[in-house]
């Protein structure tokens, strides 16, 4: 009789370790490419959302030229906001070092009152996985940086596996 119980609680280890997914607390959205307006990362390994149904948006503006593209998505209570911007020209299919240069990348993480931006020694990346600007308005990718606390080069957060993929 103990033999069952014992087989039936390994393999519910082995079926629970095996998950890719958390089974409590918020899970990031699936990576897609279909305007499904989904924002998400990990900010030092925990899962960070949007919770504000107007955020995370995405604009394009033609006063800095064509394909500027601006993503940024907050918490609703102004606590913690993640801001992306491109003022150059973007491509799908094509990967940006992702460093704030306050010129053409605004790029910081914000948090307690306090920016965290990432310099060209913590730089990351930004790759569009898709950009239709013709037909649908859509703009899908992926990033990953780490940010560096302005009054504090000690303080250093981690944003892992971000995603979006946002109509504009």
């Amino acid at each position: 009789m103990k033999t069952p119980i014992l087989l039936m609680a390994v393999l519910l280890i082995l079926l629970l370790s095996a998950c890719d997914r958390p089974l409590f607390g918020p899970n990031l959205p699936r990576e897609t490419q279909e305007g499904a307006n989904t924002f998400g990362c990990r900010v030092d390994g925990e899962v960070w959302l949007p919770n504000n149904p107007v955020f995370p948006y995405i604009s394009t503006s033609s006063s800095f030229g064509d394909g500027t593209m601006f993503v940024d998505a907050d918490d609703r209570k102004g606590e913690t906001s993640i801001s992306i911007h491109f003022y150059k020209k973007i491509f799908s299919d094509s990967t940006y070092s992702l460093f704030h240069n306050g010129a053409d990348k605004w790029v910081y993480y914000y948090a307690n009152n306090t920016f965290y931006y990432p310099d060209s020694q913590q730089a990351g990346y930004l790759m569009i996985t898709r950009l239709d600007t013709l037909e649908l308005g859509i703009v899908s990718g992926t990033f990953s940086f780490d940010a560096v606390n302005e009054n504090d080069s000690t303080d250093v957060i981690h944003i892992t596996d971000g995603r979006f993929d946002l109509k504009f």
